[in-house]
């Protein structure tokens, strides 16, 4: 009987090893899906989708990141400042881009980081900026998207994922080059 119990015992702990070892790898895939599936929500880095906001234009009305990337092939979501020298050399070129892509599905929206309406109004106005600007006058879409230097530029997919996230001044041969590689 004791031969037995110790039989059933071994066989008890054999199956149990057993068990732990085929549903541990599991069990420790499925958590790490569920966490990449949680970060990819709201991580704004390629592959990730892009945190949904909404923002004022300089005609004062509210408009939803989500609207416009659902309602384009590829949108292309720059943030920026008057003050930041990069980011004016830039400008023309995403002037002359938004013009010649007019009507092929590509949305540009600029968001401009803490500074004053009536300033932006004014330098848009200057700048002839082709494109909708929006006002982050605290930074939190900034902040959101983990903005630490600007200009930085997402281009965002109809489904609202994350393509390319570019820091830097752009160029119009790169925006381009992106356009056409994700249109």
């Amino acid at each position: 009987m004791k031969k037995n119990l110790k039989n059933l015992l071994f066989l008890g702990g054999v199956l149990l090893l057993l068990a732990g070892i085929t549903l541990l790898p599991l069990m420790e895939r499925e958590k790490s899906r569920a966490e990449t599936e949680d970060r990819e929500r709201v991580a704004p880095v390629q592959g990730a989708f892009a945190p949904n906001f909404s923002l004022f234009n300089l005609s004062g009305e509210q408009v939803e990141l989500k609207v416009v990337y659902e309602q384009s092939d590829l949108t292309i979501l720059n943030f920026w400042a008057t003050w930041c020298g990069p980011c004016q050399r830039e400008i023309p070129d995403f002037n002359r881009f938004a013009q010649e892509y007019r009507g092929r599905g590509v949305a540009i929206v600029a968001v401009n980081l803490q500074e004053k309406p009536a300033q932006v109004r004014e330098f848009v106005r200057k700048q002839a900026m082709e494109f909708p600007v929006l006002l982050d006058t605290e930074a939190k879409v900034a902040r959101e998207y983990y903005v630490t230097a600007i200009p930085t530029t997402f281009f965002i997919d109809r489904e609202g994922r994350i393509r390319l996230v570019h820091r830097g001044m752009l160029d119009y041969d790169r925006l381009v080059r992106v356009a056409e590689e994700f249109l």
